[in-house]
């Protein structure tokens, strides 16, 4: 009994791991063990190598073998620079001045114009204030109780009455006309005038730019050369933090240069509005400054440019341009015989329009100004910010190919 009792055991374990081995066998052939899941040794992490500052004297002789010299150190620096250091500051004096002279023009017109909100809101105060205390100059009889409590007789409170009401009229008086353009909705003349001068100072800045950025570059891109070159760098570090490259002057002309290509040279130039037309600075043909109205209102409008302004950009009138007849209705009833010629190129910062087509206008017609269409500008995101006084420019991608289908 006891021996058939241990052989079913036996019989039942075997059937038992049978059973074992043909499940784990499934279990394998179904998830087979992937390399990447077995266990594997991480090789251990190096550590970078430890930096081992250069002796004094090698690594300026790293820097001089590079063409680098010492300048005067001051308590905060130690300069390298290249031999041309000075001499390419000196050229560039004319374009430093002209970015500082742009710096302070847009700083005068952001101050007008902040200067412009607190004198609109005081006159806001000032004529309410003005027809309160007037009315109580006419009928002293309205004179609230609770105003009239503040003095101690009626000779007192009148007297400082009438003052404060010639207060109001000197304010007002000083603001209305200043804060009043030439006609309903224009902006303050001296608004107008600020952001005039902030035109002129960013085009001269455009000007000066064009033969300053291959100057600069020749100082700029060496230096860019050998700040990425392992043994400068080192060098440097192992001489201290005070050490660097380029001269405290060239500092300055890389500040001015970024200064420009972030505003003058970016896509956003000075506007002010007269109506409901802007006008914005503008570069004619790569050499002259002007003012230029965009007409984006009237569809049948035309583009056209007063003779003088032609001749001053080097555009010549040939004898073959075609005469046009510029009939204008309404108020400013006029017939205007004019030429059509074609502008090489007018540039709104650094975005340029080429090949446009304008009308010429005879000097008796240069009263009616510079003036754009803006169908012109169909390829560009416009948006006038009157906070900032910036018409910003955008270019539009051209679609996809996916998208035109």
């Amino acid at each position: 009994m006891i021996r058939s009792r241990i052989s079913d055991c036996k019989r039942h374990s075997a059937r038992f791991t049978a059973f074992g081995i043909a499940l784990l066998a499934i279990a394998t052939a179904v998830f087979p063990i992937l390399a990447d899941d077995a266990p594997q040794s991480v090789p251990p992490q190096t550590a970078p190598p430890k930096f081992v500052p250069l002796k004094p004297a090698a690594a300026m002789k790293v820097l001089t073998d590079k063409g680098l010299k010492k300048l005067k150190a001051t308590p905060t620096s130690i300069p390298w620079v290249l031999a041309d250091d000075a001499k390419i500051h000196e050229k560039l004096t004319e374009f430093r001045k002209a970015e500082a002279a742009h710096h302070a023009a847009a700083k005068a017109a952001k101050d007008e114009a902040a200067q412009i909100v607190k004198d609109r809101e005081t006159l806001s105060k000032a004529e309410p204030r003005y027809s309160e205390l007037k009315g109580y100059a006419d009928k002293p009889d309205t004179i609230p109780q609770k105003v009239a409590a503040r003095f101690r007789s009626q000779q007192e409170m009148m007297q400082a009455l009438q003052q404060d009401l010639n207060d109001q009229v000197n304010t007002i008086n000083k603001l209305r006309p200043k804060l009043a353009g030439k006609f309903a909705g224009d902006m303050p003349p001296s608004l107008k005038s600020a952001i005039a001068d902030w035109m002129l100072a960013n085009n001269n800045l455009i000007l000066a730019y064009f033969p300053a950025k291959p100057v600069f570059d020749e100082l700029d891109k060496p230096y860019r050369d050998l700040a990425e070159d392992a043994d400068v760098a080192a060098a440097l570090k192992s001489l201290g933090k005070k050490n660097h490259l380029g001269s405290p002057d060239f500092d300055q002309d890389r500040k001015a240069m970024a200064e420009t290509e972030a505003t003058a040279m970016s896509g956003e130039v000075p506007f002010y509005r007269e109506g409901a037309l802007d006008s914005v600075g503008a570069l004619l043909n790569e050499t002259t400054p002007v003012i230029i109205r965009i007409d984006s209102v009237n569809g049948q409008s035309a583009s056209w440019v007063p003779t003088e302004v032609l001749t001053k950009a080097g555009i010549v009138i040939g004898p073959t341009a075609p005469m046009v007849t510029l009939n204008f209705t309404g108020s400013m009833k006029r017939t205007v015989q004019c030429r059509q010629i074609v502008v090489p190129k007018l540039r709104f910062g650094k975005y340029v329009l080429e090949n446009v087509k304008f009308l010429a206008m005879p000097d008796d017609a240069k009263d009616l100004g510079f003036q754009l269409i803006g169908a012109e500008l169909k390829s560009y995101d416009q948006t006038p910010d009157r906070e900032t006084w910036l018409y910003k420019f955008v270019k539009q991608e051209p679609p996809k190919p996916d998208e035109t289908k």
